[in-house]
């Protein structure tokens, strides 16, 4: 069975693996969610981003700007307050390190038309960037069809408009983990076994492009089930899904209750953070919270 690609994984999650197979009380579809029940006395507000997604989306979807400002708080992953993206930036770098060494000269060639393609760059200006991160900045090489569709809205991405619409709106931004949590989830591999996965996708053709367009179809259908079942039907790199999905879902979980407690939230992660058993729909559901979905998609 080859090796979970990363950059499916990345793919996926800017919309771990558990049972197999999705239990009743999971979400389905939908990507706004109200919390209420088990001692608040308002509710928050649950919203699965896919971080690429430009803010003219919520003028199409007007009901999530309308839940946002009902809210005292937005919670979100990390924000990259002044002096955090340098220190995002400066984790991707490997000085002295080559990625070209470890490939060969067909790989080489391979890599440098997929950057080219995707980024507008070539193998040069990423050989010292860590092959996670490399293949995090290929996200975008997808069918021009699925372009055309998430780049239809305009703005700025969707996780910076609503960090700077609190802002505008006098609201505090909490982040659910620091840059370095985030860093070691995203780009803490062995540098060995990144490489082995870049190779393992410079081998794998179009594969993961094609899955790209179909994490934007589900996405745009709210389809959280489908988001989960693309994960589940690759589920060889369990560490890489149990640190970037798992053990994340686990940690922002300890710290939910009190958040909402404290003040009404509204709380924007990636979409695959809300579905599935361990997804944060479910565990909440569980924690005795009630949680339905605002207008689900049918």
């Amino acid at each position: 069975m080859r090796r979970f690609n990363k950059l499916l994984l990345y793919i996926i999650t800017l919309l771990g693996i558990a049972a197999p197979q999705l239990h009743a009380q999971e979400p389905t579809k939908g990507l706004l969610y109200e919390i209420s029940g088990n001692g608040l006395t308002k509710p928050s507000f649950l919203f699965g981003t896919f971080h690429i997604l430009r803010s003219g989306y919520f003028d199409s979807h007007p009901i999530i700007n309308s839940c946002f400002e009902k809210v005292d708080n937005l919670v979100v992953e990390v924000e990259l307050i002044d002096g955090a993206t340098d220190d995002l930036q400066d984790a991707m770098l490997m000085p002295g390190i080559a990625v070209s060494d470890y490939l060969s000269r067909d790989e080489i060639d391979k890599l440098d038309i997929k950057l080219t393609l995707s980024t507008g760059s070539g193998i040069d200006a990423y050989d010292h960037i860590k092959p996670a991160a490399i293949m995090l900045s290929m996200t975008s090489a997808m069918p021009a069809k699925s372009k055309e569709k998430y780049l239809m809205y305009d703005g700025v991405v969707m996780d910076t408009y609503l960090m700077e619409k609190a802002h505008d709106n006098s609201k505090p931004v909490i982040s659910l983990e620091t840059v370095d949590e985030q860093v070691d989830a995203l780009f803490g591999d062995p540098i060995e076994l990144q490489i082995a996965q870049l190779k393992d996708y410079l081998n794998m053709e179009d594969h993961d492009d094609k899955v790209g367009g179909q994490v934007v179809d589900l996405y745009f259908d709210e389809d959280l089930a489908g988001m989960y079942q693309m994960a589940l039907d690759n589920p060889d790199q369990i560490g890489t899904m149990d640190r970037i999905l798992t053990q994340r879902n686990n940690n922002w979980l300890k710290k939910l209750p009190v958040l909402m407690k404290e003040g009404t939230c509204f709380i924007a992660v990636g979409a695959l953070h809300l579905a599935g058993p361990i997804g944060l729909v479910n565990q909440l559901r569980k924690a005795g919270y009630t949680v339905k979905a605002v207008m689900p998609k049918k």
